[in-house]
């Protein structure tokens, strides 16, 4: 049995709930440093965010009190990642276009490079990716035909806070779903991003390069499907964190991750 507790205070109550039973996704804007660990364990907290912690780690066959043991320690440290709740979607946005549009287009050409060259010098090993540098061009059209559609339909209707973005938005999470499993065949391709130990200098980038994207990927897709398409840009969770050494032993204060704003009062995610 985890002890582990999280008080979650919003909408004037007070309810416990256990961080393995929290969301992937709002457990990732609460606790800065969150997301390094599930990278670790390979849980999707991006695409996966509104999957529990305990759901999430069973699927993963992974221990989840581990997890929530690095999460509680990581919570109870100073906060260094930017808290974007509330900064504001335009702010959002620009910090999106210019950390993650922009470099997607600089990572992608660079890593089929690599890629077609670590195939055509070394295709005739078991080892070798063969069908990677294909994969990559395919999830560049698809991710440049994905970025497009934000920068020019759905970020200009979110920055002037416009009603009409429930299908925009349910379309670009579909697609990011799409994202994440090319996600996957890519690192079922390049065994988890760990190269041969005999593997050439290329080719070693080359794993670097891809386990690098993916998690600017992940980081991409989780600041949209859990803050900005939530809504949480505009609107900041109203709860706030508490000091843990004013708590009891072992309990820790999460915020929520704000409410739907369809008006049925409900938390997170769910109506988009």
């Amino acid at each position: 049995m985890l002890s582990v507790s999280a008080t979650i205070i919003g909408q004037g109550e007070n309810v416990m709930t256990p961080l393995i039973d929290r969301p992937l996704g709002e457990l990732a804007l609460v606790i800065p440093g969150a997301t390094q660990v599930f990278h670790e364990n390979r849980l999707d907290f991006c695409c996966g965010g509104r999957r529990s912690l305990r759901e999430a780690a069973v699927a993963r066959g992974v221990d989840p009190s581990a997890i929530v043991t690095a999460l509680e320690q990581l919570a109870r440290g100073e906060r260094q990642d930017r808290d974007w709740r509330g900064a504001g979607n335009t702010a959002l946005i620009d910090h999106i276009l210019t950390t993650f549009h922009q470099v997607h287009r600089e990572q992608l050409p660079e890593l089929i490079r690599l890629a077609r060259r670590v195939e055509r010098v070394h295709g005739g090993r078991e080892d070798c990716p063969q069908g990677l540098a294909d994969a990559l061009e395919v999830l560049t059209q698809e991710l440049e035909s994905h970025m497009q559609k934000e920068e020019q339909v759905l970020f200009p209707l979110l920055a002037r806070n416009h009603p009409g973005v429930a299908g925009p938005i349910a379309m670009m999470r579909s697609e990011h779903t799409q994202h994440g499993d090319g996600l996957e065949g890519i690192a079922a391709l390049v065994n988890d991003f760990v190269p041969p130990g005999d593997a050439c200098t290329t080719w070693r980038a080359l794993y670097l390069g891809l386990s690098r994207f993916r998690e600017d990927l992940m980081q991409h897709i989780h600041l949209e499907n859990n803050l900005l398409f939530e809504g949480l840009a505009e609107y900041p969770a109203t709860a706030q964190v508490v000091d843990p050494a004013s708590l009891g032993e072992r309990e820790l204060v999460i915020p929520v991750s704000g409410t739907c704003r369809c008006g049925g009062g409900g938390s997170g995610g769910g109506c988009a």
